[in-house]
């Protein structure tokens, strides 16, 4: 599958994203966090990926992976960040800050996966394997062949948790569960 990803809208709140995008601090971040109208998942995102970045521990990796999408839906606003969104895009900083959580986010949230330990959190990282192919700039195939690698017992086991049409989609058409390898590849890859 190569799914092209269609142009949607910019993310809820998008200027709080991006300011939380562009947090430095953990105190930064968490005041945004505080007065955040909504918690969709675009929100738990940026803010679980920034306090990944900022200063990675369990309840930050938990957190992201608790905000993994689960729909193409969601998936489709994820890989929206990069675009740019007339009437709410104010410069190439907004964009820049909201790319780089983006861009960051396969090897943040792998990170997360080896760092959490979480049955849970392992079943929403695999999961994400049939979603994958709908975004075809990111490496999340790549970086779960690190994962299966350093993880394998928990890996395989959330892999059997799924559906049985997904198992056999992600085996035919994503990745190789036995070898730990991407069977599709991203454009970065």
């Amino acid at each position: 599958m190569n799914a092209q990803i269609a142009p949607v809208g910019p993310p809820p709140h998008y200027r709080e994203l991006v300011r939380m995008a562009e947090c430095r601090t953990l105190s930064c971040l968490d005041g945004i966090w505080k007065g955040f109208p909504n918690l969709e998942i675009t929100s738990r995102i940026v803010y679980f990926g920034r306090h990944m970045m900022i200063r990675p521990d369990v309840r930050s990796a938990n957190g992201l992976l608790d905000a993994i999408p689960t729909t193409e839906t969601d998936q489709l606003m994820f890989a929206n960040f990069e675009s740019w969104h007339d009437g709410v895009t104010q410069n190439v900083s907004d964009m820049e800050a909201l790319s780089r959580v983006y861009g960051m986010w396969p090897r943040l949230v792998a990170r997360a996966a080896l760092l959490s330990r979480s049955r849970k959190g392992m079943l929403s990282y695999v999961r994400y394997l049939a979603l994958a192919p709908y975004d075809i700039h990111s490496d999340f195939t790549g970086n779960a062949e690190l994962v299966c690698r350093k993880q394998p017992g928990p890996f395989r086991r959330a892999f059997r948790e799924l559906s049985l049409s997904d198992q056999k989609y992600i085996r035919q058409e994503v990745f190789d569960i036995n070898k730990c390898k991407a069977i599709f590849l991203s454009e970065t890859e």
